[in-house]
């Protein structure tokens, strides 16, 4: 089949969309990108959603009607932009997680009873009738693409909730796909190997033959009793105003009851999530930075515990903390023993018993980095915090969370992320997270002065 110039170009951009889009995605999710420029990753992430429901509005019946609505999402979208940005990972965690949700179960719908499996009907497409062996074979792969797709919604969302965004980019942009295409290659050596007297097709063309076979079984009639609701509804006596109602009842026979209120709960979520009070009592990172940086830093009081797992119960210290802007930050042990910890620029003294010990930072850069995430976030240095961690915040002024995420490999070797609790401009909480499983929490309590 010969290509036209046309055809060239338009296979040749579909090919290096497929190819940049995933490097683009992990570029403006898992580097400091995802903090010095959060529009460039909600743009990606809103891209393809965007991109498709425009096509699906042009093409459908009422294309005007369907494209005012997509400008009316575009508007909702930055309105609350904002918000998106500070939590686009969440964007591009749904897109990918839901995506393969919905092939799961356009799947896995079509093995209940009575109801033709995908698959089967695929190989109807371009084969016509089958045998009992083929149908029972193509049923199985029905059930394998099923429990693939749902397996990498699962993997996706175990990823996203308990591993670093960087990993779970990695998943997502670079490893789905080749595990669809690796799917592709072990069901069609499985298939010589079961019917090897089987005439063999390729995908595309049970794709075309099933797109050019008309619509036959349980869709095909879905619409007529709609059809026949509405023009008896039509005749009832009307209570209230015709054009709000017409407009109501417009969507539902044409994308059926389950898409509309499957639409609806969807907006209803949106508004409930990023609704104009819950986006007002958010604030920045660059707020709260501020906020830290312009507070006059005294000595307050901490009690630490630290959860070892070799050990049944926690191990508490306390003491005194002093940081002096910018860069001395203090911490005096008293309880169960006397030691003294100083960080004075890149310089760590340590006294314990009598024994002083001197450390240069740059020596030690898995710890370095622990010890000046929490002394940058005191001084509200952002410059320095997303040079090796990424941010993300949430809460409001008066109770906000900031989750310091290591970029660098070294590092996440020893640290899995370190969380910081506190109200305004004070630090109230510093959780410690190791990657081993062991953590610490230390809670922290500002002098008040005589």
């Amino acid at each position: 089949m010969s290509l036209t110039p046309v055809g060239v170009v338009r296979r040749s951009a579909i090919a290096a969309g497929v190819i940049a889009y995933p490097v683009l995605a992990h570029y403006s999710t898992a580097t400091s990108t995802a903090n010095s420029f959060p529009a460039l990753g909600l743009t990606v992430s809103l891209a393809p959603v965007l991109a498709i429901a425009a096509w699906l509005a042009w093409r459908s019946p009422r294309p005007f009607a369907m494209l005012v609505l997509c400008a009316a999402a575009g508007c909702l979208l930055w309105l609350y932009r904002d918000t998106l940005e500070r939590h686009f990972g969440w964007v591009y965690f749904i897109q990918h997680a839901g995506i393969y949700v919905l092939l799961g179960a356009a799947f896995g719908l079509t093995l209940r009873r009575g109801r033709a499996p995908l698959c089967t009907r695929f190989a109807q497409a371009v084969r016509g009738s089958l045998s009992p062996e083929v149908a029972r074979y193509t049923r199985r792969v029905t059930l394998a693409w099923t429990l693939l797709f749902l397996g990498i919604s699962l993997i996706s969302t175990l990823l996203f909730l308990f591993s670093s965004i960087a990993v779970w980019s990695v998943f997502a942009n670079f490893l789905s796909l080749p595990l669809i295409a690796l799917m592709f290659i072990v069901e069609h050596l499985v298939r010589r190997r079961c019917l090897p007297d089987l005439e063999q097709h390729g995908i595309m063309d049970s794709i075309l033959a099933f797109r050019n076979t008309p619509k036959v079984g349980p869709d095909a009639s879905v619409h007529s009793p709609d059809r026949a609701r509405r023009a008896e509804w039509m005749q009832w006596p009307e209570r209230g105003n015709v054009a709000v109602a017409r407009v109501m009842t417009w969507p539902s026979p044409r994308l059926g009851r389950h898409r509309v209120r499957g639409l609806l709960c969807g907006i209803s979520l949106l508004l409930l999530g990023f609704n104009p009070a819950a986006r007002a009592a958010q604030f920045t990172v660059g707020e709260l930075m501020a906020a830290l940086a312009d507070t006059t830093h005294g000595t307050a009081s901490f009690t630490e515990h630290k959860y070892i797992s070799i050990l049944d119960l926690p191990v508490e210290s306390s003491g005194e903390l002093l940081f002096v802007p910018p860069a001395r930050l203090e911490k005096r042990t008293l309880t169960p023993r006397v030691e003294t910890m100083v960080l004075d620029g890149d310089t760590l003294t340590i006294e314990r018993r009598a024994q002083r010990t001197v450390f240069q930072l740059k020596d030690y850069p898995e710890v370095a980095g622990m010890i000046l995430g929490i002394r940058a976030t005191l001084a509200g240095d952002r410059k320095e915090l997303e040079r090796v961690y990424q941010l993300d915040l949430e809460g409001s002024r008066e109770r906000w969370t900031l989750v310091l995420t290591p970029l660098d490999g070294r590092m996440t070797r020893v640290v899995a992320r370190i969380r910081m609790e506190g109200t305004r401009e004070e630090v109230r909480t510093v959780e410690i997270q190791l990657t081993d499983g062991d953590r610490s929490v230390m809670s922290i309590r500002k002098k008040v002065s005589p």
